[in-house]
């Protein structure tokens, strides 16, 4: 038969236990939230940079195929303005009107292709980005997957419970009434 004091050492372990568990798995639990709270934020900061690089890069290649739009506009009508003045269609005059305008196009065709890199670029770091904040939502599962529960968590309370009832044994009083020492 149990004793008081093997009664309460087994409770006061088991409980010990059982606030242990409960404590580690909501630290576990919080951290985890943090980390993949943590992770999110970070990966939507990155991809703003990132969509904020794109509307810049954008914008700067638009202005320039602007520029060259213009330099062509202007090369072209200096050009008609010789051809009006010499009042002859000159071979010369007709070639270099056609070739401002070719050299144009290949200017404007170079801007666009810079821009579909830059988006293909942009594109391929916010993969990156998407990537590193699904590692850190793993790694927050994984502290989740930490925590105590089920079968582990019963045996740990088991063990405290056979833990405090020895320790309890131990201090009940033998048949001679003294109590029982574990020697070493």
């Amino acid at each position: 038969m149990c004793t008081p004091a093997t009664i309460a050492m087994t409770t006061l372990s088991t409980a010990t236990s059982l606030m242990g568990i409960k404590a580690k798995n909501k630290a576990l639990s919080s951290q985890a939230q943090q980390m993949a709270l943590a992770g999110a934020q970070q990966t939507r900061m990155d991809l703003d940079v990132l969509e904020t690089r794109r509307a810049q890069e954008g914008t700067r290649i638009t202005l320039e195929q602007l520029r060259r739009i213009r330099q062509g506009t202007r090369e072209r009508g200096i050009l008609q303005t010789r051809l009006g003045d010499a009042g002859v269609a000159g071979g010369s005059t007709l070639r270099d009107v056609v070739t401002s305008v070719i050299q144009e196009d290949q200017d404007l065709s170079s801007l666009e292709l810079g821009r579909d890199w830059m988006d293909e670029q942009i594109t391929l770091e916010k993969r990156g980005v998407i990537a590193r904040g699904q590692t850190q939502i793993n790694e927050a599962q994984g502290l989740l997957n930490q925590r105590t529960s089920g079968t582990y968590g019963v045996l740990q309370l088991i063990g405290a419970g056979v833990s405090g009832y020895s320790q309890g044994r131990m201090l009940e009083p033998n048949k001679h009434g003294k109590t029982t020492k574990k020697s070493d």
